[in-house]
């Protein structure tokens, strides 16, 4: 019984939505009510077209965030054995880091066209830069008696790599992939909203033109 109180506010807000819509034509054509809401998503879904849409955005942001996580974690583990690389190129990464991914949208469209390979571009743009900065951090964190005791036994950078940096920098890269799977999901729905035929970034924009 105590748990039916969570849902109080959110039963209250529905009801309040759908009252102002059906007393307000105005409001109705601005904010639509959730009875209408609720009959166009289950017609999408028994349409089957809601699923496609759906189906597209998962593959773009899944692609993107792969592909994400193996690139920018890869060259945080090179600038971590290559630390002058780390210090040269740093403020190149940081800056590049700070540009906001619907920026790119227009290069993306040029380079790569309409087409799923822009939105997964967009998605592996949204998220790369914090998958590197995940990885050298984690590959930082590696202590220095650790370190001592790889050199003394004369490991190979692989070695070194396979059985201490990496392993080291798991927990860095779980978090990672937490922060960056809303980024890849974003990335992609940004890129279907501007320029696509299919996704729920264009379902969406449909659906404001047909007043949902």
């Amino acid at each position: 019984m105590k748990r039916a109180y969570v849902f109080f506010p959110l039963v209250l807000f529905l009801l309040l939505w759908e009252a102002m819509a059906h007393f307000s034509t105005r409001y109705a054509f601005l904010f639509s009510s959730p009875s209408r809401v609720m009959r166009k998503f289950i017609a999408k879904i028994l349409s089957g077209e809601l699923p496609m849409h759906f189906g597209v955005t998962a593959l773009e942001a899944f692609s993107g965030l792969l592909l994400g996580m193996i690139v920018g974690s890869g060259i945080g583990f090179v600038f971590i054995y290559f630390p002058r690389l780390a210090r040269y190129y740093k403020g190149y990464i940081i800056v590049l880091g700070s540009i906001p991914v619907f920026a790119l949208a227009p290069m993306m469209i040029i380079w790569f066209g309409t087409g799923i390979s822009m939105k997964v571009a967009m998605a592996f743009f949204s998220m790369a830069f914090v998958a590197l900065y995940q990885a050298y951090q984690g590959g930082q964190k590696v202590g220095k008696r650790d370190h001592d005791f790889f050199t003394l036994n004369k490991a190979t950078d692989w070695q070194r790599f396979r059985q201490l940096t990496f392993p080291a920098s798991i927990d860095w890269l779980i978090q990672s992939l937490k922060l960056n799977a809303g980024s890849a999901i974003l990335g992609a729905f940004i890129g279907e909203f501007i320029a696509s035929d299919r996704g729920l970034g264009y379902a969406i924009g449909q659906f404001e033109k047909l007043n949902v």
